[in-house]
């Protein structure tokens, strides 16, 4: 049962896929499982319970160890449960409470009231800077604001969020009036575009020139803007044949959250703090957070942590009355109005067309800069199927004259690589854009 479940979430055909997918998969994707676990446990799967039962006597062990460690006196010792996995499950954090009673009777077991991370730094701050008398008291139930990243108050409520005068009547409308209510709202998109595009040029050179100096371009974001964000990072390895690593994209609440909700995951600075920090984000890298409203909790607290660890930031969001403080504020905004949604609050629709027009728009021209584009054609495509590979040896046929079969002889010659079959019949030349590209294709 637990395996069957693992794999119909992960999207995987069968066993021996889940071994490459743990391979490759982060902490979190790999805590996103939990609940599948539990809930196999609680269905009466033999493995899961097994697994929930050693969790529960490698934690409660641990967690003595520690005990014996710091107890002082006859104080009765406090333990904090924190971590999404074991807030989520009450029962787990039951059959915890009674291991830990059963050696400590007097023991309390109480859930972390914030985020993790900066939770337990306000805790030791207000431990260690409050009167002795006031310190039994403190339940580190208030954040000090110096601890978290200033997330922009919104002068007004986001355009995304109001509701669209055009639309009031959606409901009844038919059909045919409705699909042209929403093309003319997407036709607008364009344009409010437009007035960004010196912005958007700046932060393309930008990332280009990180590129070129090996460093990445990492997306952030939540829901649909982080859905967005993941799949076009996962093209450009098979468009322009750079690494994996090269552009990615981070999503709130993990590899699940592609394709379920998550409930909450967006809400927490800290998680999208450690998810810069997991990926040893530096001063070559491009962090770019992607939210509609511009105030997602998770795109900021990774912002603040890329900032601090002196990379590149910016913001691509769709409310322009944020107020930003200066020390906060990404290098790069784009802060575009595209209105009201047809569907009030639903950034699935124009803000994320939008959000798609730019991210397309952003890493086609990086790589336009870094010479993998010669004229329109892609000339670092990863043929790994039929498709690709027709296109590949149309490319080579458009730059050298070969013919099809030719052309075809030629890339299985050079292992599929039409950079080296172009450079081989001395194909760049004559225009800038060839001549950029001929530099890329001698190396």
């Amino acid at each position: 049962m637990l395996g069957k479940r693992v794999l119909r979430t992960l999207r995987l055909a069968e066993p021996n896929d889940l071994i490459e997918w743990l391979a490759k998969a982060g902490k979190g994707d790999v805590a996103a499982l939990a609940p599948l676990v539990f809930g196999a446990a609680v269905a009466g799967d033999r493995t899961a319970s097994r697994v929930v039962s050693e969790t529960v006597e490698i934690l409660a062990t641990d967690a003595l160890a520690c005990a014996r460690r710091l107890r002082s006196g006859n104080r009765p010792t406090r333990f904090i449960v924190a971590g999404s996995v074991l807030l989520k499950q009450p029962t787990l954090v039951q059959r915890l409470r009674r291991q830990i009673r059963a050696v400590l009777p007097n023991a309390r077991v109480e859930p972390l009231a914030h985020d993790s991370v900066w939770g337990a730094v306000v805790m030791a701050r207000a431990a260690l800077f409050q009167p002795k008398a006031s310190r039994a008291h403190d339940q580190g139930n208030s954040v000090d604001p110096e601890l978290r990243p200033v997330v922009p108050n919104s002068r007004q409520m986001s355009p995304t969020e109001r509701r669209n005068s055009n639309s009031t009547h959606l409901d009844r409308l038919g059909l045919t009036e409705a699909i042209g209510l929403m093309l003319d709202e997407d036709s607008r998109i364009p344009d409010s575009i437009r007035p960004h595009s010196k912005e958007l040029a700046r932060l393309v050179r930008t990332t280009a020139s990180a590129l070129r100096r090996g460093g990445r371009l990492l997306y952030v974001g939540a829901g649909t803007s982080g859905r967005l964000g993941v799949l076009d990072a996962s093209e450009c390895p098979p468009t322009f044949g750079t690494s994996p690593d090269q552009v990615q994209g981070i999503m709130a609440g993990g590899l699940s959250a592609l394709h379920s909700s998550v409930e909450g995951a967006e809400d927490h600075s800290g998680q999208g703090t450690a998810a810069v920090v997991d990926r040893t984000v530096g001063p070559l890298d491009v962090v770019l957070g992607i939210a509609a409203s511009g105030r997602t909790p998770f795109v900021w607290g990774a912002l603040a942590e890329a900032r601090k660890r002196g990379a590149t930031t910016a913001l691509l969001c769709f409310n322009p009355h944020l107020d930003f403080k200066t020390a906060w504020k990404p290098h790069h905004v784009l802060a575009i109005d595209v209105g009201p949604e047809v569907l009030t609050g639903s950034t699935r629709l124009k803000a994320g067309t939008a959000t798609k027009l730019v991210l397309n728009m952003l890493t086609t021209l990086v790589m336009v800069e870094l010479g993998k584009v010669v004229g329109n054609l892609m000339v670092d495509l990863r043929p790994s199927n039929e498709k690709l590979r027709d296109r590949a040896c149309r490319i080579v046929g458009e730059l050298t004259s070969l013919d099809p079969s030719r052309a075809r002889a030629e890339l299985e010659r050079a292992g599929w690589n039409v950079a080296t079959v172009a450079r081989r019949f001395r194909a760049l030349s004559g225009s800038r854009t060839a001549s950029r590209s001929k530099g890329r294709l001698r190396s």
